[in-house]
């Protein structure tokens, strides 16, 4: 099976002027880095604006929307109000509403609003997301961060996440430590234990600035008494340990791993069981296996909801004369050969195995690369042997799976 190539086009923006393929070999999970930037670098991905219109049109709720203040709980910074109902009827039927009054008298007094997951509310940040996850194989997480006061939001702290910092507005200082344990995933004494001394980068972030920071990096962001807003884009990244949880997924497909345990056999049972044991995994377990974990995690990582209404509920097929454009819901996929004969690839997208023929290859190349495409741009990619019908019928098969979605095209 064959890993797709890394796409680095996404990864590319944030870091620039900073190569990407760099970062990825030398600093990614090793040591943290400060870009600087200019403003307009990273105003296309997001804006005051755009926040404005999140909280307008989306009804939040905690934990997804929240305030945090070092040194206050929780519950002294609700934000959200419950509508007072009309009629008997409406009692608890009606969602809670953002209270801001409540909202900006928070902000104005230290507190910093946080948005958890702005990716899935923001089209731009989505299409940054699917490229990011082209990337490094998994989706990421957004989240914004507003302040406007010198106060910090948590303390020092560490995440068991790499980030990657985007400062979007404004400004804010950072006190940054190395990790002082090694690799940490879950907290304990050892991790736990704040680190020591001066840090080891302490420095502000302005607008077009971008910070990456490997899991276990502590760091305390605050506030510099102006408007600041910026997003934390976390990367989860595969692990030994994810790895080896994979395998024993596939060594449950083994009926003597599956036997219970011989603890009252005698003694040369036991070892031959132990020994079967080994030569099961010995045989699982080869150089490639890296490479066969990764492949198959992008096969199955999963797609976005991107409904196709009513496209997606009509039959038969859609007519090539429809005037729509085609995008891939996913980020990742691998593609084999499955029969060099007859001429067969085998895709897999969000665990769904599709056998195209091999004529149609370059029509789902084109597609799994979240390009928006018209039909005429994947017609243009089939020898005139491939006729509308089927490459129609693919459409559908990946349209009716929720691969794909469709969008009209402009007249």
């Amino acid at each position: 099976m064959m890993i797709t190539d890394h796409d680095t086009s996404a990864l590319k923006v944030l870091l620039a002027p900073q190569p990407a393929e760099a970062f990825l070999t030398h600093v990614l999970g090793r040591q943290m880095l400060h870009i600087s930037g200019k403003p307009e670098k990273l105003a296309p991905f997001f804006s005051w604006e755009e926040l404005n219109r999140l909280l307008t049109e989306h009804h939040l709720q905690p934990p997804r929307l929240r305030l945090a203040q070092k040194g206050r709980p929780p519950e002294a910074l609700q934000v959200l109000r419950r509508p007072r109902p009309v009629s008997l009827l409406q009692r608890g039927m009606l969602p809670s509403l953002l209270d801001l009054e409540a909202l900006y008298g928070h902000l104005r007094h230290g507190a910093t609003l946080i948005v958890d997951a702005v990716e899935q509310a923001s089209p731009r940040l989505a299409i940054l997301c699917d490229g990011l996850a082209r990337c490094f194989g998994t989706y990421p997480q957004i989240n914004a961060y507003v302040n406007f006061r010198d106060i910090e939001s948590f303390g020092l702290h560490w995440d068991d996440h790499d980030t990657i910092v985007a400062q979007i507005a404004g400004r804010k200082a950072w006190r940054v430590f190395r990790p002082t344990a090694k690799t940490p995933l879950l907290h304990g004494a050892e991790v736990d234990c704040p680190p020591s001394g001066e840090p080891a980068w302490d420095a502000e972030l302005v607008a077009g600035d971008v910070l990456y920071l490997p899991r276990g990096w502590w760091h305390a962001p605050c506030g510099v008494n102006e408007p600041s807003l910026h997003l934390t884009i976390g990367l989860p990244q595969p692990t030994g340990l994810d790895l080896l949880d994979w395998l024993m997924n596939r060594l449950g497909l083994e009926a003597v791993a599956r036997r219970d345990l011989p603890q009252f056999a005698a003694p040369d049972v036991r070892r031959a069981y132990a020994r079967t044991l080994k030569d099961i995994l010995d045989r699982l377990w080869d150089e490639g296996i890296v490479d066969a974990y990764v492949s198959e995690r992008r096969g199955l990582l999963g797609v976005r909801s991107r409904p196709s209404l009513p496209f997606a509920a009509m039959e038969p097929p859609l007519p090539p004369s429809t005037a729509f454009r085609i995008r891939y819901n996913g980020a990742t996929y691998t593609e084999e050969t499955v029969c060099e004969e007859v001429g067969t690839v085998r895709f897999t997208m969000a665990g769904h195995m599709c056998d195209v023929d091999a004529l149609l290859r370059p029509v789902i190349v084109a597609i799994l690369q979240g390009q928006s495409l018209a039909f005429a741009d994947l017609r243009a990619l089939t020898p005139e042997t491939v006729d509308d019908e089927a490459l129609c019928s693919l459409l559908d098969y990946l349209l009716a799976r929720g691969l794909i979605h469709l969008d009209l095209m402009d007249e």
